[in-house]
């Protein structure tokens, strides 16, 4: 991307993972749920009508499961326990989310 504006240096792309009219705190979360024996962390996601299982051998963020699954970011909202969290809350056990797409439009 370049700026047409001379005395501009720079221009910063940034994300955020900001819902309107929910609070967001810039601070990760973390998430401590029921350590699974086998060393693996399961991760259950309900999407619309169909739930799926993954697997990771270490903590990982909403972010990954969300790029795991191939869905968009900005066009997710992450339930755990009725509650939307951010796409940076880190997820180190056994964990069950549900995934709530947003469309937008006129």
């Amino acid at each position: 991307m370049r700026d047409l504006n001379s005395r501009v240096l720079g221009t910063v792309v940034f994300e955020t993972t900001a819902i309107p009219g929910y609070a967001n705190s810039a601070g990760m979360r973390h998430h401590e749920g029921l350590h699974n024996p086998d060393g693996c962390m399961k991760v259950k996601v309900k999407v619309a009508h169909s739930m799926h299982e993954l697997e990771y051998s270490s903590p990982c963020t909403v972010l990954d499961v969300l790029r795991d699954l191939s869905l968009p970011e900005s066009m997710s909202m992450v339930v755990y326990e009725g509650e939307v969290i951010p796409s940076t809350t880190i997820l180190k056990s056994d964990t069950e989310l549900e995934v709530i797409i947003v469309a937008s439009g006129g």
